[in-house]
C-alpha cells in the first residue's frame, strides 16, 4: 500500500485516534458520541464515511479529508469532527469490516479499536422493526459479519492456536445491554481505558444525562441527541418464537463457545 505512516500530535496521554466498529444497531451512534465527549479528546469521532475513508492513501491524506464542522438537523453546533480523534463504522458485512480495520490499523498503528456488541436477538429485532428488513435477511446478515469480525479482532490480538502470540494493539469490546444497564460505571471505565488521565465523576454524569450540545472549558460536546439520558431500555422485541430459536441455533454454532471470537 503506498504512503507513509505519520505519528498524531498527542493530547495529554490519551492513546488516540479510535476506531468504533460495530454491526448495525448495536449502539455505535450512541457510543461515538459518549466517546465524543471524553474531555481529553479535541474533535468528535468522525461520523461513518467508511468509503471516503478507504479512499484515502495515507493518514496525512485522511486527516485533511476527514475533518468537518458538526451539525444537528442541518445546523452547525460548534464542534468539528476529525479522524484525528476516530472514526465510527456500522457494518453489515464482513468485508467492509475487514477492510477498514486492516487500512486503520495501517494508517494509525498507534490506534486503538473499540468493537461495540449487542445480542444477535436484539440487533435483529432492531434492524427488523426500524427498517423494516425480513427476518431471514437480517439473519443471514448477522451472522455472516458479526463472528468474522470478532475472530479477526481476537486473531490480531492473541494470534491463532497454533501461532499464539499477545500483540500491543488495544481492543476494548463493548456490551451494548450490559452499558445500558449500568452506564455510569462502564463509561467510566471506558474513559479510563482511552487514556488521558483520571476523569471527573460529574463530567461523566453530565455525558450521560444531557440531550443537547453544552459547552466545557471551550469546547463544544455534542450531547446525546437522540436521548434524553442514557439508562436501561424496556424490551421491545419482536421476534416470534420461532424466529427466537433460529437465532439461538445460528449462535451456538457460530459463536457460543469459542474463545477465539470472545
Amino acid at each position: 500500500m503506498p504512503g507513509r505512516r505519520i505519528h498524531l500530535p498527542s493530547h495529554s496521554e490519551i492513546s488516540k485516534p479510535f476506531l468504533l466498529l460495530g454491526y448495525e444497531r448495536s449502539g455505535t451512534t450512541l457510543f461515538r458520541r459518549l466517546m465524543s465527549m471524553h474531555p481529553r479528546l479535541d474533535y468528535d469521532l468522525y461520523h461513518e464515511r467508511p468509503k471516503r475513508f478507504l479512499s484515502c492513501s495515507t493518514a496525512k491524506e485522511a486527516l485533511k479529508k476527514m475533518r468537518k464542522p458538526c451539525t444537528q438537523g442541518g445546523e452547525t453546533i460548534g464542534s468539528e469532527m476529525s479522524i484525528e480523534s476516530g472514526i465510527k463504522v456500522a457494518y453489515t458485512k464482513a468485508k467492509l469490516a475487514l477492510e477498514v480495520i486492516n487500512r486503520f490499523l495501517w494508517m494509525f498503528p498507534q490506534g486503538s479499536i473499540v468493537h461495540a456488541i449487542r445480542t444477535p436477538a436484539d440487533c435483529i429485532s432492531s434492524q427488523m422493526r426500524t427498517f423494516d428488513r425480513p427476518f431471514d435477511r437480517c439473519l443471514t446478515m448477522y451472522f455472516d459479519s458479526v463472528p468474522i469480525v470478532r475472530k479477526r479482532l481476537y486473531k490480531l490480538r492473541f494470534g491463532t492456536p497454533m501461532r499464539p502470540f499477545k500483540s500491543t494493539l488495544r481492543v476494548q469490546n463493548v456490551i451494548y445491554g450490559q452499558f445500558m444497564y449500568d452506564s455510569f460505571a462502564h463509561l467510566h471505565n471506558l474513559y479510563h481505558w482511552m487514556g488521558g488521565g483520571p476523569v471527573d465523576a460529574k463530567h461523566t454524569k453530565i455525558v450521560l444525562s444531557t440531550k443537547d450540545p453544552w459547552d466545557y472549558d471551550g469546547r463544544i460536546m455534542c450531547g446525546l441527541r437522540y436521548f434524553k439520558e442514557v439508562r436501561p431500555q424496556g424490551s421491545k422485541m419482536v421476534l416470534n418464537k420461532k424466529q427466537q430459536k433460529a437465532v439461538q441455533h445460528a449462535a451456538e454454532k457460530t459463536l457460543y463457545g469459542r474463545p477465539e471470537i470472545q
